[in-house]
């Protein structure tokens, strides 16, 4: 799942060709970089923001219940890595928002397809007993 959603954030910001904050002109004297890095040229949609709620989203949407508070730590987890994106001129609130969106998706389409295998492992196998 994480492989595609990064792979998947990556083509988009190979598509949209939007420059980070940290590598657009007009932002760069304003932009404190933590040992001069910046990551790669473009930003939208951030991998990081896809690839931690998707993790969260999925762990949320398989786990039994009694990992309720679990959830909250990776919720916890995912908006301050979200954050610490912008925080350090990696992204622009957009591009983490739509990584969101873009990490969300694919964690409901994975859990789905999980839950689908799962159900039908069970039918076979009480079909067979």
């Amino acid at each position: 799942m994480t492989a595609t959603t990064d792979q998947l954030s990556t083509l988009l910001k190979n598509t949209t060709l939007r420059f980070r904050p940290c590598h657009e002109p007009a932002l760069q004297d304003l932009i404190h970089l933590v040992n001069n890095a910046c990551g790669g040229k473009y930003g939208f949609v951030s991998s990081h923001a896809a690839n931690t709620i998707a993790l969260a989203v999925f762990m949320s949407l398989v786990l039994p219940a009694k990992y309720k508070n679990l959830r909250f730590v990776l919720l916890v987890f995912v908006l301050i890595n979200g954050y610490s994106r912008m925080y350090l001129g990696a992204h622009y609130p957009l591009d983490i928002l739509c990584g969101w969106i873009l990490g969300f998706i694919i964690a409901l389409l994975f859990s789905s397809l999980m839950n689908i295998i799962v159900n039908s492992t069970n039918q076979i196998k009480s079909e067979h007993e």
